[in-house]
């Protein structure tokens, strides 16, 4: 059907195998649902011995594909060509773990329908334990399922290892896998299948009719044991309901066969081999037949070289390598007594960044300085000052349960009493197009900053920044206030990212591999007199070989390369609960509490805390619970199959949302849980919460997942409501990325939606209304004149609120380009549309504003007193304070004659205050 290839997933690093199907078959109907449902049968099985299927899907280019785990091993076919007969001890534990696959397989409702020692995958560990992963469920059927990859009666499967009830087309369920693994197990004792003929309709025949073989009689050399014996021909009985029922009876029961120290005898060194096909007697050395070239039974090859190192160890591996960089950032400390300076921290991903950062606060700490870190938001979501709010708290020592504002003296000032307030509740500056309150949070930062100050004395203060580059983009632009604040103190600005900007002066420290010396220093090893010229290996990479139990000197130089495949090495030593658990803290983040990771993962114990714990996967302080190295998170977030991690991030959004997680993380589930319209519901209130507080960079990431899901949705189940729930993502979408400035890629997502059939007038009108605001911010008045002309002829006859908004926009096109008087015009039709209804208060604050505007440019004094009169009446009402004071201080600003200048500074500056406006506030205090 197709072919498997390596690949890379970029992000991490990690291999993948990548399935796809030949081109040429693409236009068979069953060819495309057999693999739809091979990639939704597989990527619900998550066990440690069913291969992981990550992501499925269709390429641009129609390309149907899987990506699946990379496993690095033989099938159990080619096993036994090069080592058969296995010994009894090997041959129950792979079998058993075969069993262990299917029974969660089972207990989803899948059956394999094609189990052969072909698609038995049989891997070494790197303790050289035998691992097996089941392959290939392309003809598996979903039990109770109303749709089916074959018609009925029709034969799919391998003959030789068919149940009878598979072979004459009938309805099969979990029984046939189990009546396959008899099969499979009979030549895993025999060196040949139960049956054999000339064709496979005879083989399929003797399956329904033939009497059930016993594998003693037919090798009697091998000394079967009786025990096993049974277990096979129970297995191989014609009626399901005389074999076992389920595969954790067939487990129990094969492996109450085990006997100490049993094995399959070898056959005697100097006994002839006879070959089961033809006869002919072979000697003892021999592999195949001399006669008829057939595979001869009884060779037998010695074990595996297996390693003795130990479990993995909680051992914490010494800081080596970076004395000249730790120099560096020691002389910019220095230096920040003349004032601030920053230090940004950067690498390739596993270079150390945030060790040594850890490593530098350690020592400036020691020394005197006070130190505060933060990070990203836990859940490896972007959420709004949420750095900002980490610092903040470190600064001030305010625990996470207590509001920051109960922690502001009375004589704070208002702005940074507002940033407090933003950090505790984020709002916005409503009202105002991406109105943020950043300058507001960065006050409150420079605060808590002088606060921790003076508590030192001719001493740093060192703020570490740590994953910057992930961290929301509102922590990003109240840093770059509080820095510019701060620019006078002994402050350093210390970031682990290359994003962090200001305008301190800035050191870049770039980081790179270690060298051979100090990767054998950091693992604890005598350095080889003369280390391999190709040494290339990351901290990280180091760190995974160390917890592994490897030493370095016996790590051929590839392997080091590749921290990713390291670390899945070991993971590949986890237990189902274990697992299950950890891809639930992964599901959750890099961190979280002991409670909700229990109720994501459905395991109430701590048994499987323990063992991740104990294999340095985790550690556990009071209630949380983390990943011992952040990027393990993302690993094995990838790691978990495609359905398997949907139900997860299902269960995460119910967690998380009655545990009251931001908005933001519980649309990030409810986009990875696909639960319909449910999902595009939260996802919506998430993108407009980003919108409200001007998070606008959130917002288009939200939208933009809304956009996809929705497309998703509509193009599975064809359902009207998620086209309409597509076209309003893809329009807010769009005017979100014209609020970012992003007008190419703006013009390009609403042309799309407005070019889809099903839009309804206001609909249609909406689009055409956001394309002219496109245009007008590119300079194409003719072309936003267009457009506003069929938002204008569209709405007509609907909502007061879109007529307004037209009226508004055409405002804002005339005003552009210096037609005042229309504009005017323009703006109070839009008044007029709105003040006879009880719409939008804000949006007819910000039209007196533009009201406000006009008045002033037209120098019409009472015109200018009525506008106000009614902008600061309908902000009241909307909670938008920040408008009447940003037109007051465009009238102080603005210096005409006849305004009470000071009045109107005065008012701005109390508006501002009001409003947490720290924009308008500096413009006015500098008017002083």
């Amino acid at each position: 059907m197709g072919r498997v290839y390596r690949g890379e997933q970029n992000t991490l690093g990690r291999s993948v195998a990548i399935k796809v199907i030949h081109p040429h078959l693409l236009s068979d109907e069953q060819t495309v649902q057999r693999f739809y449902t091979e990639a939704r049968a597989s990527s619900r099985l998550n066990h440690p011995n069913s291969v992981s299927v990550i992501d499925f899907g269709r390429s641009d280019d129609g390309i149907l594909y899987l990506v699946m785990e990379h496993l690095d091993g033989r099938d159990l076919s080619a096993i036994m060509i090069d080592e058969g007969p296995l010994g009894i001890d090997r041959i129950v534990d792979i079998v058993a773990q075969t069993l262990d696959a299917l029974g969660e397989a089972h207990e989803l409702g899948i059956v394999h329908r094609d189990l052969k020692p072909e698609n038995v995958f049989v891997m070494k560990s790197r303790l050289g334990q035998e691992r097996v992963k089941v392959l290939d469920f392309g003809l598996a059927t979903i039990v109770g399922s109303k749709s089916s990859v074959t018609r009925p009666g029709l034969v799919c499967g391998t003959p030789s290892y068919m149940s009878p009830e598979q072979a004459r087309g009938d309805q099969v369920d979990a029984r046939s896998d189990l009546y396959s693994v008899g099969a499979m197990l009979f030549e895993l004792l025999t060196d040949r299948p139960p049956y054999q003929a000339e064709t496979p309709v005879r083989i399929l025949m003797k399956h329904v009719h033939d009497p059930i073989p016993d594998p003693r009689s037919v090798d009697p050399l091998r000394d079967i044991p009786a025990d096993i014996a049974h277990v096979v021909m129970r297995s191989l009985a014609k009626d399901a309901g005389d074999r076992y029922q389920n595969a954790l009876d067939l487990k129990r029961a094969l492996e109450e066969t085990r006997r100490p120290l049993s094995s399959i005898a070898p056959r005697v060194a100097d006994r002839p081999r006879i070959c089961v096909s033809c006869g002919a007697t072979n000697e003892p050395s021999m592999r195949y037949c001399g006669s008829c070239g057939a595979r001869l039974p009884g060779f037998s090859t010695g074990p595996g070289k297996r390693s003795i190192a130990p479990p993995s160890s909680g051992r914490t591996f010494p800081f080596v390598g970076r004395d000249e960089e730790v120099a560096s950032v020691v002389a910019v400390r220095d230096g920040t007594l003349a004032g601030a300076r920053a230090v940004r921290i950067v690498g390739e991903p596993g270079m150390g960044a945030s060790r040594l950062c850890e490593e530098l606060l350690n020592r400036f700490s020691a020394e005197g300085d006070v130190v505060a870190r933060a990070h990203d938001h836990p859940s490896g979501v972007a959420v709004a000052y949420a750095m900002a709010s980490e610092l903040v708290r470190d600064l001030l020592g305010v625990p996470d349960e207590q509001p920051l504002l109960a922690a502001a003296p009375e004589n704070l000032g208002p702005i940074a009493r507002a940033g407090l307030s933003e950090l505790d509740s984020p709002i916005g500056l409503r009202g105002v197009d991406g109105g943020s309150r950043a300058p507001a949070v960065g006050a409150a930062i420079a605060w808590a900053a002088r606060q921790a100050l003076t508590r030192v004395h001719e001493r740093s203060l060192v703020l570490a920044l740590d994953d910057y580059d992930t961290a929301d983009e509102p922590s990003h632009r109240a840093l770059r206030h509080a820095a510019d604040e701060l620019r006078e103190e002994s402050v350093l600005f210390l970031s682990v990212g290359r994003t962090f900007t200001s305008e301190l002066a800035t050191t870049e420290i770039k980081l790179g591999p270690l060298s051979a010396a100090d990767g054998y220093a950091m693992l604890g090893e005598v350095v080889p007199p003369d280390p391999p010229p190709e040494f290339h290996a990351s901290p990280r990479a180091l760190a995974q070989l160390g917890v592994l139990g490897e030493r370095l000197v016996d790590t051929p130089a590839r392997e080091l390369v590749n921290a990713a495949d390291l670390a899945m090495a070991r993971l590949d030593r986890l237990d189902a609960r274990s697992r299950r658990m950890l891809q639930s803290l992964a599901v959750l983040g890099r961190s979280t509490t002991i409670e909700l990771l229990k109720t994501v993962s459905g395991i109430p114990d701590m048994a499987p805390l323990g063992e991740l714990r104990g294999r340095s996967l985790v550690t556990i302080d009071g209630t949380r619970v983390s990943f011992t190295e952040p990027f393990l998170a993302d690993l094995v977030e990838a790691m978990i199959p495609a359905e398997a991690r949907r139900l997860l991030h299902a269960a995460a959004l119910d967690a998380s949302s009655d545990a009251g997680a931001p908005t933001e993380v519980i649309a990030e589930h409810a986009a990875l849980a696909s639960l319909g319209m449910r999902s595009l519901v939260l996802l919506e209130r998430a993108g407009d919460a980003s919108m409200r507080r001007g998070d606008i960079h959130g917002a288009v990431r939200i939208y933009r997942r809304g956009v996809d899901s929705a497309r998703r949705e509509a193009f599975g189940s064809g359902e009207a409501m998620f086209d309409s729930a597509r076209v309003s993502f893809g329009r807010k979408l769009g005017e979100a990325m014209t609020a970012l400035g992003d007008w190419l890629s703006a013009d390009g997502v609403l042309r799309e939606i407005l070019d889809m059939p099903e839009l309804d007038r206001a609909a249609r009108a909406r689009l055409h209304l956001a394309l002219a605001r496109v245009n007008r911010m590119r300079g194409r008045s003719e072309d936003a004149t267009r457009q506003l002309v069929s938002a204008l002829e569209l709405s007509s006859r609907t909502t007061p609120d879109l007529e307004a908004s037209v009226q508004f926009e055409s405002g804002e096109l005339r005003a552009g380009n210096g037609q005042w008087p229309q504009a005017i015009d323009s703006f109070r039709a839009a008044a007029e549309s709105l003040a006879g209804h009880e719409g939008d208060h804000t949006m007819l604050a910000r039209t007196f504003a533009r009201l406000v505007d006009g008045a002033l440019a037209t120098n019409d004094l009472p015109a200018y007193a009525v506008a106000i009169t009614h902008l600061e009446r309908e902000s009241e009402r909307a909670e938008a304070l920040a408008l009447p004071a940003r037109a007051h201080a465009r009238a102080a600003l603005s210096g005409a004659a006849g305004l009470d200048l000071e009045h109107e500074r005065s008012r701005a500056l109390e508006l501002a205050c009001a409003a947490g406006d720290a924009e308008t506030f500096r413009k006015i205090v500098g008017l002083h």
